[in-house]
């Protein structure tokens, strides 16, 4: 039977990601029982020294799923075996995912529109795809070219409503300033604002050396 078959199964929500654990049952990977950790979903902020930013947002498939906990991890051999339209499909959704839970804001202008490229990447942001066993998620990498103007920042979790897909998942508010992580952090519920990042003493900092 092609993997294409396995369109229609319990998990709900996503076909794709249904057709993917379809496909892995079909070829025999192994797929674990027991129920898997709840997905975050991490912000990571990179602020770097020519004074550009580099926002990651990082999106477990599973996300999209009703029940993330039943479902096991996608992995890159799953990855692989989607057409080209398939794996933008999972990239779209990740894109409406972010939209629906998100927003991006900068004092003194105010909300800003993210516009993301998307790969597939090891889970945890931590390298490209190896190997076939490779736990993958999705990245979404923002790149605002100057920060000059912007005071602080800060993001908002969206409450979910009964249209948004998936269920409430914790937002995590990350940043990094010369590659290295800054202590304070913030993990953010549905309808919860994060404290304001203090970006204009950065600014102070590069000048100053």
């Amino acid at each position: 039977m092609s993997h294409k078959s396995f369109s229609v199964l319990p998990w709900g929500g996503s076909p794709i990601v249904a057709l993917l654990i379809g496909w892995a049952i079909g070829f025999g990977l192994p797929m674990p029982s027991q129920a898997h950790p709840l997905p975050d979903l991490p912000v990571r902020s990179y602020f770097l020294e020519d004074g550009s930013v580099e926002i990651r947002v990082e999106v477990d498939p599973r996300c999209f799923e009703k029940d993330p906990e039943a479902e096991g991890f996608l992995m890159k051999a799953m990855i692989d075996n989607l057409t080209a339209d398939e794996q933008a499909e999972m990239k779209t959704q990740a894109e409406k995912f972010v939209g629906e839970r998100l927003r991006f804001l900068f004092d003194p202008k105010g909300e800003l529109k993210p516009r993301f490229d998307w790969e597939f990447r090891k889970l945890g942001d931590s390298s490209p795809l190896l190997y076939v066993a490779d736990e993958v998620v999705l990245v979404g990498v923002w790149r605002l070219k100057q920060r000059e103007g912007i005071s602080a920042y800060r993001i908002e979790a969206l409450e979910l409503t009964p249209e948004k897909m998936g269920i409430p998942l914790n937002v995590n508010f990350l940043n990094f300033v010369g590659g290295k992580q800054v202590e304070r952090f913030a993990v953010l519920f549905p309808g919860e604002t994060s404290f304001a990042f203090d970006v204009g003493s950065l600014k102070e900092t590069n000048a100053a050396n």
